[in-house]
């Protein structure tokens, strides 16, 4: 990706985007993790087991914003316009995103995981990073070190997300 893409998708979205987000879209415009062709064929007891995360690229964050603008909220609660979608959480498969709180000052923005059973405004009470960077190495770090999955804001006793309780890949199928 060209700095220019990202400088014309800034222009369009009428923010910055933070510095270590700018710096993986330099690298790549996007990203889909966690996702698994073979899950897909599996029983219906883990169909959302292949959807993964997707990581926006720039084209990605402004039809998402867009989308999130003219579609509404289960609570017919206003988005606030300061919240930027960056990631969908497929995974999950609950309508969920990851975002930036760009109300925030400064080069880097917290991330807020937008769960759709809240309304927007409880968003932001309690980031799960204060970076881009810290949000994806504290996903990595959940699935090499602690071998559970990505979701590293989520309670593995209140989501059974762990690896030990869903079993190896092969066990999914």
């Amino acid at each position: 990706m060209q700095q220019e893409e990202i400088n014309k998708c800034e222009r369009e979205l009428n923010l910055s985007l933070p510095r270590s987000y700018r710096e993986f879209l330099l690298r790549s415009n996007g990203a889909h993790l966690f996702y698994s062709e073979e899950l897909e064929a599996c029983s219906d007891d883990v169909w959302w087991a292949s959807s993964g995360i997707k990581i926006f690229g720039t084209g990605e964050l402004l039809s998402y914003r867009h989308y999130r603008r003219i579609t509404s909220s289960p609570f017919n609660d206003p988005e606030d316009p300061s919240i930027l979608a960056f990631a969908y959480l497929g995974r999950v498969s609950t309508g969920d995103f990851c975002a930036f709180d760009t109300a925030f000052v400064g080069d880097e923005y917290p991330v807020l995981d937008c769960d759709q059973d809240y309304p927007s405004s409880k968003w932001k009470e309690s980031p799960i990073a204060f970076s881009f960077e810290e949000w994806l190495l504290k996903m990595f770090d959940r699935i090499v070190n602690h071998k559970s999955l990505p979701e590293y804001w989520f309670s593995d006793t209140l989501h059974n997300n762990s690896l030990g309780i869903l079993g190896s890949s092969t066990d999914y199928c």
